[in-house]
């Protein structure tokens, strides 16, 4: 297998690992919306910019796998 795929796997799954942190962290939280417990935009300097930018470099390794 090749070492971009295994790192593309690894980062995707830390994105899903910090998804599901966050929701069940707020689960009980009845001041927020099903979808703020799962990501909120005003909270963004915390683990959501983590998973952005995650996501951003899974994204870049996907391209640059498929390019090459």
């Amino acid at each position: 297998m090749d070492k971009e795929i295994v790192l593309i796997v690894v980062v995707l799954f830390a994105c899903i690992i910090i998804f599901l942190h966050h929701y069940y962290i707020h689960r009980f939280d009845d001041k927020k919306t099903n979808i703020e417990k799962w990501f909120q935009w005003e909270d963004v300097n915390n683990h959501e910019t983590v998973i952005i930018g995650l996501l951003g470099f899974a994204l870049g390794l996907i391209i640059f796998y498929l390019l090459k």
